[in-house]
């Protein structure tokens, strides 16, 4: 059936373990970064316990407390949590069997049958906590799935999570709708994956929140179309040339539909990013719609995935026409995956060339 994952705060609860050897101490030392208020109890305790207690002593925090004694049921009264690791199977079985009745989360080591909750293995880093079990079935797969994740986790992700936490209260008070800060957060925390976690909380606030003027505008009925053909112009893509000759001569709605729209991601005067919304592309004939096209970065504004902005601004407006999905044709691989995009299949193009045509699902 399998046991429910909960992340529990343990700070200040009282644990119980019994038994002073190697496997009890591995309990503990996993425990003693979350402070809770430990006791072990066994006739012979191991010299890691009393290094334990001295440096837990002298840094001010939560004290081990080491009873060198045989062990007593009533030992167990007030007891938050139980651990069971001693090499008496027939005392661990009376220990579990007095905490289940009496509904203590109990776990006795190497018996699975006999615990209420198990240690996973863990991969900390930070404010990031990350448990992995295999039901007490196989602590060697969980040993292998940790050290995988272990692996593959930005080194910076423990000092990211802890600025998102940070920021995370000032996006909360926004004026904004639900998603829409879902969204924002996320903006944020790709930013700082990108930066590699070198972010202050300062500069992640003036970006996305106070003083950045970033915003996405639409060609068409914008104030100043005059002024965003002229940077529009200044793309060094062929396509973008196009685009530009398309929009000056009037003649993009002929080629992509009357509802064609030609979004601009802009901060101020600047324009940072620009692509198009449209009923048809140069995928043609085909019934699919709606297509983004003439998609395009200035460079001094790439690798901070600005196209994700115009994205989102797209399926806002295909969820409004009650759309699900979006395409794009291009001959590029790897670029729009990051954006959530995957591979629909090869289609030939108006000139009868191939093109790898993408699409994006719309929840």
């Amino acid at each position: 059936m399998g046991y429910f994952p909960f992340f529990m705060d343990i700070a200040g609860k009282n644990g119980m373990i019994v038994g002073g050897g190697k496997v009890a101490a591995r309990k503990v030392e996993k425990l003693l970064s979350f402070d809770p208020h430990l006791t072990v109890i066994a006739p012979e305790i191991e010299g890691w316990f009393r290094t334990q207690e001295k440096q837990l002593k002298e840094n001010g925090a939560v004290p081990l407390v080491l009873v060198e004694r045989e062990f007593e049921m009533a030992d167990l009264a007030g007891a938050d949590f139980v651990i069971a690791a001693t090499d008496d199977e027939a005392m661990n079985g009376s220990i579990s069997a007095y905490c289940k009745s009496r509904q203590i989360p109990v776990n006795v080591v190497d018996d699975r049958e006999k615990c209420s909750f198990f240690f996973p293995a863990l991969v900390r880093e930070g404010d990031l906590t990350i448990g992995i079990s295999t039901d007490g079935k196989s602590p060697m797969a969980a040993s292998w799935v940790r050290k995988e994740i272990s692996r593959i986790l930005p080194s910076a992700i423990g000092g990211i999570v802890d600025l998102m936490g940070q920021i995370r209260p000032c996006v909360m008070e926004l004026d904004m709708e639900e998603a829409d800060r879902k969204a924002l957060l996320e903006k944020m925390f790709l930013y700082c994956l990108e930066k590699d976690g070198k972010v202050t909380l300062e500069e992640l606030a003036d970006r996305f929140i106070g003083g950045s003027k970033m915003q996405v505008i639409e060609y068409f009925s914008c104030d100043r179309p005059e002024y965003w053909l002229g940077q529009i112009k200044k793309s060094d893509w062929g396509a973008g040339q196009f685009l530009y000759e398309l929009l000056s001569e009037n003649k993009l709605k002929d080629a992509t539909g009357e509802n064609t729209r030609v979004l601009m991601l802009t901060n101020g005067d600047e324009l940072i990013s620009f692509c198009t919304y449209a009923e048809k592309d140069d995928i043609q004939p085909t019934e699919l719609t709606p297509w983004i096209g003439f998609v395009y970065t200035f460079p001094e504004h790439r690798g901070h995935r600005y196209v994700g902005e115009l994205f989102q601004e797209i399926e806002k407006l295909a969820r409004a026409e009650n759309l699900h999905d979006i395409y794009i044709s291009t001959n590029a691989t790897g670029l729009y995956e990051k954006y959530g995009c995957e591979f629909y299949q090869m289609m030939n193009d108006m000139d009868g060339e191939p093109s790898r045509v993408y699409r994006k699902h719309v929840e």
